[in-house]
C-alpha cells in the first residue's frame, strides 16, 4: 500500500456554537456579499453533520493528502487530520483570522499533519496534481464563481483523486442559509460537469445535507 509523508492533520469541531448564535456566524463569514471562498456557515453543522459518517462514504485513505477548501474555523479539519493520520490536511481559506483559529485547534489536539494556506485571488496555493482529495463543506453555495472554483480544485487534484462537495438541501427548512442561497442537487451536478468533473456518487446525508463525490473526467 502506498503511503504519503508521516505528517498529521487537524481539524476542529465547535464546542459551543448554538444554531442561533449570530456572533458565531459573523465570525465565520464577513458581512456583505458572498465571498468566493469564505469560512463556511457553522450554524447547525455540529448537530447535523457527522464526520465519521461522511468519511465512510468517501474513498479516503489514511495516507491521503487532502485539501479542505473554505475550511473556516476548522469544523472538519481535526477529524480529517485524525482519520488521515499518515497523510496531510491543508486547511485553505480566504481569511487569515479563521486559519489562525484552525492552527490553534490543531495544536490543542497535538496534530502535526495540518498546514494552513491563505487563498488569494481565487487561486489555491498548491501545485498541480498535488492532493488525493478535496473537501468543501458546505462551501460551493458561498462562491460567486462555483464553476471556476471547481476548475481550480481540479487543477490541484491528482488524476485519480476525489472531491466531495457537501451542501444544504434546498427544499428543507432546517435553520441553515436562506433557500435562495442554497444550490439544489441537480444544479450542483451541472456545476460540477461544467467544471470538467464527473459525479461518482450523490445522495442525502440526512435531512439537512446532501453530498456529491466527484472525479476528473
Amino acid at each position: 500500500m502506498p503511503r504519503g509523508d508521516s505528517t498529521s492533520r487537524k481539524g476542529a469541531r465547535r464546542e459551543t456554537a448554538p444554531n442561533g448564535d449570530k456572533s458565531e456566524r459573523e465570525a465565520a463569514r464577513p458581512a456583505g456579499d458572498k465571498q468566493d471562498v469564505a469560512a463556511a456557515p457553522l450554524m447547525g453543522r455540529i448537530e447535523h453533520l457527522d464526520p465519521i459518517q461522511l468519511f465512510t462514504l468517501l474513498p479516503i485513505r489514511v495516507y491521503h493528502h487532502i485539501a479542505e477548501v473554505g475550511a473556516g474555523h476548522g469544523f472538519l479539519t481535526v477529524p480529517l487530520a485524525k482519520y488521515a493520520y499518515d497523510g496531510k490536511v491543508y486547511a485553505i481559506d480566504a481569511q487569515q483570522g479563521v486559519l489562525d483559529s484552525v492552527s490553534q485547534k490543531a495544536a490543542q489536539s497535538r496534530l502535526s499533519n495540518v498546514s494552513t494556506l491563505l487563498m488569494k485571488d481565487h487561486k489555491i496555493p498548491l501545485a498541480d496534481g498535488s492532493v488525493d482529495g478535496v473537501v468543501l463543506s458546505p462551501v460551493l453555495h458561498e462562491s460567486k464563481q462555483p464553476v471556476q472554483l471547481l476548475q481550480e480544485i481540479g487543477r490541484i487534484l491528482k488524476a485519480d483523486g476525489w472531491v466531495t462537495a457537501i451542501e444544504w438541501i434546498k427544499g428543507a427548512v432546517n435553520g441553515g442559509p436562506a433557500a435562495d442561497e442554497r444550490i439544489a442537487r441537480p444544479d450542483a451536478v451541472k456545476i460540477a460537469q461544467d467544471a470538467g468533473l464527473r459525479v461518482l456518487n450523490q445522495r442525502d446525508l440526512n435531512s439537512f445535507f446532501y453530498f456529491l463525490v466527484l472525479k476528473k473526467k
